[in-house]
């Protein structure tokens, strides 16, 4: 078969890019103003939320003239309180697709902010997140596939919102994502791949960019090694820049791709490789259907890989929109289990995910 002719991209200047955008996002934000919490409210009864029989025209009345939308003056700057949402109000973020819930506010420099400018792709099996799928196949029998990790924002400059900010942001992330046989003796643990990653995001209106550091390695189980002799060990090793680009086509669609240039490899893996995908998760509060599709295509297949597709049902929260679902999954294609990254795998899954 023939391979696909090889890039030659310098990896040096690629550092040197992301170090060029860090440095200016730094200068950016050493000017910026600071965020002055709001006063405390006068004595009175306490607020108990929205009033569900109120008519539907109030929830778009126009805000006060001193609300979060408009600083008021002197330089402080508020910061901007969660939206309300429930199954008798229209629906969240209703308008054109191109208007963000934080269009128009003050852009501040924040340290450990609420929220994420980027989320995890739904169905990116390799990503940060609390995660749990149970599935079958020939060569494992029953098995679990489980992420522990997360990700969360380390310094913002943009607006003080949770859901869907804008501005620049710089994120840490990382992950242990084990395979177990549960059927078999003490559980045994068949590989686990770790990942660890700098992302630096951007965003405006519809549009997120993400570039950064990441870092991805395979590890072969101990009992597995043992149940299984003969194996060899495979050091799979990717250290990466990436590039990514994802746009809201609507408030509830997103649709995004990224290619990462891996600078160091070992063990199989190549420089480069392509992830893209659609995830569709309803913007409101409480439960609503999720769905999902997602493709990662890598140099060293002769960029094949593994498809991914996912629906049930979420529910989301918090000033932050977290989301937690529960589905089914199906996956086609080479091992997203890095020690066998050679070898096909195909199963339907059901699965527990938490996102940040």
């Amino acid at each position: 078969m023939l391979r696909p002719p090889r890039y030659a991209l310098n990896a040096r200047a690629l550092l040197r890019a992301v170090v060029a955008l860090l440095l200016s996002t730094a200068a950016q934000a050493a000017s910026a103003v600071d965020i002055v919490p709001l006063p405390p409210p006068d004595a009175g009864p306490a607020f108990a939320g929205p009033s569900f029989d109120a008519p539907a025209a109030n929830w778009d009345a126009p805000p006060p003239p001193t609300s979060f939308f408009n600083a008021p003056p002197g330089g402080a700057i508020p910061v901007a309180p969660p939206v309300f949402s429930s199954s008798s109000r229209p629906p969240l973020f209703s308008g054109p697709p191109a208007i963000n819930p934080s269009s128009g506010l003050p852009w501040v420099k924040q340290w450990l902010p609420d929220g994420l400018i980027w989320r995890s792709y739904l169905a990116g099996v390799k990503e940060p997140r609390f995660a749990m799928t149970t599935q079958n196949n020939q060569q494992f029998g029953t098995f679990w596939d489980a992420t522990l990790g997360a990700r969360f924002a380390l310094f913002r400059y943009g607006t003080p919102t949770a859901y869907r900010p804008e501005g620049w942001e710089v994120d840490l992330e990382g992950a242990a994502m084990p395979r177990l046989q549960p059927t078999l003796d003490s559980s045994p643990l068949v590989s686990t791949d770790y990942r660890i990653g700098v992302p630096v995001t951007y965003a405006s209106g519809s549009w997120q960019f993400k570039t950064g550091y990441s870092h991805i390695s395979a590890h072969l189980g101990d009992e597995y090694m043992i149940l299984h002799p003969g194996i060899h060990r495979l050091n799979y090793v990717r250290d990466s820049i990436m590039f990514a680009v994802g746009y809201f086509y609507t408030e509830n669609m997103r649709l995004f791709a990224e290619f990462d240039y891996a600078f160091v490899t070992s063990d199989g893996s190549e420089p480069g490789e392509f992830q893209f995908g659609i995830d569709y998760s309803p913007a409101r509060r409480g439960g609503a259907p999720f769905a999902a599709v997602y493709g990662d295509l890598r140099q060293e297949l002769d960029y094949g890989g593994y498809f991914v597709a996912q629906a049930g049902w979420q529910w989301r929260g918090g000033a932050a929109m977290h989301t937690f679902r529960v589905g089914a999954q199906y996956l086609n294609g080479m091992s997203p289990q890095f020690e066998f990254y050679n070898q096909f795998e195909q199963y339907f899954s059901f699965g527990l995910w938490y996102d940040f």
